[in-house]
């Protein structure tokens, strides 16, 4: 399009009417994200032993990235090396069937030999007098562990508490003190600086104090915790259990006394049935174990196993998928909680631009339409400079492509209208691009190629009529024409009497309309 000069004595501007290419899109803002992202962290609590990574490394699915010491693990996690090799040794002995099938056979030996010593009860007195012995003695250890439990703590013991707990805050009390001292130095300005000061320097000294006021304040809620525990009553729910226990090893001793009772002047024949019976049962039980283990039993043990490891795999982090450690929280000697982050690790092999599209808009897209990007955060000049060219370079923002890879069938109500989501893939990401920065998306809906644009500012309406004025020797000619709109500047001619090198008056004032009719 040519703009002609405002004439001297028409005071109208001009435009020529052009043949040409042009494309229809649709414009959209959005943010940069991965192809996959992660928040990894500790699930347990201990002191962090190794970090094998560092921020920006890449690593692969399944690599370890940091350990906890096993010296700092909580008891239930230690022990759970133990009950793993239970499990599994008690999957394998279920998948050879061969302990369960020996057991079985020892049921049923024990319930022959269970019923011939009915015939002669002077071995069954024997081994029931010996059973209320043995209940008697478990009963006489569950009084001694409740009498422990229902004791109050020492004096000592409360005294050497509050004194960890005195030292512990100081030592917090210390570390704020030393991060509000830096935090003043950091705020001077540059110019009050020392020749051995820097901005760097204290930022360095602030990150690793914030690290250790972490660590600080973690020991000092640690010994209150401690402190608070011994000044507080004894736990009911321990109290409850010991009790319980004691209960229980008294039934036993019941159960024992009676047994002995019940058979101190022989067997009835009501003992005599019992003992039939389960003999009986033993044998069914052996016929059907012969075949193999039972799949039930199987599905058990592989789970017991599955809950043992799953506990194992606490003590460390790994990747859960290859990609890049773009964030990292943790370092060796800290001590971690359940929920305390580790590490973020991002797939930037793919990048995405998810941008937020206007219902007007949407229908207009679809999978596979080019798009332009530009980033606030990314100039020519930064690209350039980070392709190794230098020199001064452009100001203007440094231009990306990509493709729409996938449309929203639901929409957001977003400042009382519906946008739908939009996600477009960039085509091969350097660098410069980073998960999180904002993006700008020029969406290429339509090319519209060998076409008579008429500019819009050129059209003026009157009723159901579009209509453009034709430059003539006298006053600029009205034409009707019909349009179809293709971008905010321009419209494609459909049909009406203009042709390329038609200059038509921009802006057209009121005074040309004057006479025209709708």
């Amino acid at each position: 399009m040519l703009l002609q000069p405002r004439g001297a004595g028409a005071d109208l501007e001009y435009a020529t009417v052009v043949r040409g290419s042009q494309i229809q899109s649709a414009e959209a803002s959005g943010w940069v994200r991965a192809e996959q992202s992660a928040e990894l962290g500790w699930k347990t609590s201990g002191i962090i032993g190794e970090v094998m990574v560092s921020a920006g490394e890449h690593v692969e699915a399944g690599q370890t990235l940091s350990i906890l010491e096993r010296n700092s693990l909580p008891t239930g996690v230690i022990l759970a090396q133990a009950n793993l090799v239970t499990a599994e040794r008690a999957l394998n002995e279920l998948k050879t069937s061969r302990l369960q099938q020996a057991r079985a056979m020892k049921t049923l030996e024990e319930a022959r030999q269970a019923w011939e010593d009915a015939q002669n009860p002077v071995v069954a007195q024997a081994n029931a007098q010996n059973a209320v012995a043995v209940a008697q003695k478990e009963l006489e250890e569950a009084e001694r562990l409740l009498k422990i439990t229902a004791s109050t703590p020492s004096e000592a013991a409360i005294s050497q508490a509050n004194a960890n707990l005195l030292l512990a805050e100081s030592a917090y009390n210390r570390t704020l003190k030393d991060i509000e001292r830096i935090q003043k130095r950091l705020s001077k300005p540059e110019s009050a600086y020392m020749f051995f000061e820097s901005r760097e320097f204290y930022q360095r000294i602030l990150d690793s104090l914030k690290q250790k006021e972490i660590r600080d304040r973690r020991a000092y809620e640690k010994s209150q915790e401690r402190y608070n525990q011994l000044l507080e009553p004894v736990d009911p729910l321990d109290l409850a259990v010991a009790e319980a226990n004691v209960i229980g090893s008294q039934a036993a001793v019941d159960d024992a006394q009676r047994k002995w009772e019940r058979i101190r002047d022989g067997y009835t024949p009501g003992d005599l049935a019992v003992l039939e019976a389960q003999l009986k049962d033993a044998e069914r039980e052996w016929e059907r174990l012969k075949a193999g283990p039972d799949e039930g039993d199987l599905l058990a043990a592989e789970a017991r196993v599955a809950a043992a490891q799953a506990v194992l795999n606490q003590v460390e982090i790994k990747a859960p998928f290859s990609g890049v450690i773009t964030r990292l929280d943790v370092q060796p000697g800290d001590q971690v909680s359940p929920g305390s982050r580790a590490f973020r690790l991002d797939d930037l092999s793919h990048l995405y631009v998810d941008v937020m599209v206007s219902e007007i808009d949407i229908n207009r897209l679809q999978p596979g339409q080019k798009a332009s990007l530009t980033f606030d955060s990314i100039s020519a000049r930064s690209l350039e400079t980070d392709a190794g060219q230098g020199g001064a370079g452009s100001a203007a923002l440094a231009e990306y492509t990509g493709s729409v890879v996938e449309i929203s069938q639901v929409g957001t109500q977003v400042d009382g209208a519906i946008h739908y989501q939009v996600v477009i893939e960039i085509d091969q990401p350097d660098t410069l691009i980073r998960p999180g920065v904002s993006a700008d998306a020029i969406i290429q809906v339509k090319e519209y190629q060998d076409v008579v644009q008429i500019p819009n500012r050129a059209v003026r309406y009157l009723g159901n009529r579009r209509i453009v004025f034709v430059a003539s020797l006298g006053q600029p000619q009205a034409v009707d024409l019909k349009l179809e709109t293709i971008t905010a500047e321009f419209s494609q001619l459909v049909e009406g009497e203009i042709e390329p090198g038609d200059r038509i008056v921009l802006d057209p004032p009121d005074w040309l309309m004057a006479g025209l009719k709708p």
